[in-house]
């Protein structure tokens, strides 16, 4: 994956990911979120009334935001509902503004918003009509300095930016569409009812997430139903889903809703990150479960026993993940490894010259005198982790007894006080069998555990 988007089955298992997706939607109504819809307009007479709200009109600097294309509304029956159309819609609870920035002049052509629009009106969804959520259906492929900034500015104000992705993979594949790629905005592409990536849809480094494009029934500006396809329906149900995260969980940061909304995705192609299908299949109740949870990991499930040490030391930025949402919890530590999490316990920080990611540690693990700074690759034993704590903890002489351990004596003289200590305070539990296994290599599930415990009992 390109570094820019990243910092950031069978097919019944598919479909079930959308139903399963669209009821938690239906559940949680995005009650007090406002998304503005930076797109053609709204037809008021076509979707439910009650949602929608006073906009603005960019093009002709008026209040009318009368749909003469469709494509607005489309997005908003989608987001919000049409009870003409039966169209139950994703957050019918959900406040939504009409921000046009496209429309038909009186000889039915289409004017576009420049750049420049579509930016001002990004910063107006956040200043003037307080959305936490703005959808953009729409984009260009000039990368402009004032739309870039305007992105940055509602990243700063916590606004989510969910836009589309583009239509022309058959035609042109590699043209990037913006905002949608720019790195905080969720660049939006499209899959089927079967979990398969639309043809139409842009597969390159824009796209972040994917959801259902095609065959949407949605709503005309004259009411009538209507069936749809492209990135930009799919873009309407991660807004959705964002408004509800929202709705359920307002203290979220735009970055912390983007890291929930691409974890909880399915995985659908290579493991982990790819250009066609972004981090994955929106699936706003597992979303809502990560959200509830406080789950950062894919492979940490809550019912390990490892997982709230495992976050725990993630949200406290002693031990990161191996990639953007897998932990590796049974992976084993190297010294370089523990020498960096023992410095940023210590509140150093990683930054520093060096040729390798450690050096800054390496150095400061010596000046202590917890470690002589060797063999970085090194795997970390059990005893050899237990040491290096108990020296950066410069704690005393323990009188506690091993002797109850059945391998006690293959504890390396050295380490004798070290696992002393961590018995005496419950910081290094034994094994399963009654071992202390100290010559086992200790796991980052474990660091965890023990990072956790150090903590409890020295605050």
């Amino acid at each position: 994956m390109n570094g820019m988007k990243k910092r950031i089955l069978s097919s019944l298992l598919i479909l079930l990911l959308f139903v399963s997706g669209v009821a938690a939607a239906e559940l949680v109504t995005g009650e007090n979120i406002r998304v503005a819809i930076i797109d053609t307009g709204i037809a008021a007479q076509a979707i439910n009334s009650v949602q929608l709200e006073r906009g603005y009109n960019y093009l002709q600097e008026n209040t009318d935001t009368g749909d003469r294309i469709g494509h607005g509304t489309a997005i908003a029956a989608i987001l919000g509902g049409a009870p003409s159309a039966r169209v139950t819609g994703i957050i019918p609870g959900a406040k939504l503004i009409p921000l046009l920035c496209q429309t038909k002049d009186q000889n039915d052509k289409v004017q576009k918003g420049n750049p420049e629009i579509i930016a001002r009106a990004i910063r107006e969804a956040v200043d003037l009509y307080n959305c936490r959520v703005i959808n953009i259906s729409v984009g260009t492929t000039l990368d402009s300095q004032l739309l870039r900034e305007a992105v940055d500015y509602a990243e700063e104000k916590n606004a989510v930016i969910v836009s589309s992705v583009g239509n022309n993979h058959d035609d042109n594949p590699e043209v990037l569409y913006y905002p949608a790629a720019y790195p905080t905005v969720i660049g939006v592409g499209s899959v089927n009812q079967w979990g398969r990536v639309s043809a139409f849809s842009q597969r390159n480094e824009t796209v972040m997430l994917v959801a259902k494009g095609e065959n949407i029934w949605t709503i005309s500006p004259e009411g009538k139903a209507l069936l749809v396809n492209g990135t930009s329906f799919a873009t309407a149900y991660v807004s959705g889903a964002a408004a509800a995260l929202l709705s359920v969980h307002p203290e979220l940061t735009a970055a912390g809703l983007r890291h929930i909304l691409c974890g909880s995705a399915a995985d659908i192609r290579a493991s982990g990150y790819d250009t066609d299908s972004g981090w994955g299949i929106l699936k706003t109740d597992t979303a809502l479960e990560w959200a509830a949870q406080g789950r950062r990991f894919r492979d940490v499930a809550t019912d390990k026993w490892y997982f709230d040490a495992v976050h725990q030391a993630a949200g406290r930025g002693l031990l990161t993940g191996t990639d953007t949402f897998i932990f590796s919890p049974d992976s084993p530590v190297t010294r370089a490894m523990l020498w960096t999490i023992l410095a940023r316990l210590d509140g150093q920080t990683d930054a520093g010259k060096g040729q390798n990611w450690y050096d800054k540690a390496q150095t400061w693990v010596r000046e202590n005198n917890l470690s002589d700074g060797s063999d970085p690759d090194g795997l970390i034993t059990r005893e050899q982790l237990c040491t290096m704590l108990w020296r950066y903890a410069g704690a005393p002489l323990s009188t506690a007894g091993l002797q109850h351990f059945a391998d006690h004596v293959y504890i390396s003289e050295y380490a004798q006080m070290a696992m002393c200590w961590a018995i005496e305070n419950k910081i290094l539990s034994g094994m399963d069998d009654g071992t202390l296994n100290p010559h086992g290599r200790a796991t980052r599930a474990q660091t965890a555990a023990i990072l956790q415990r150090y903590s409890e009992k020295f605050p």
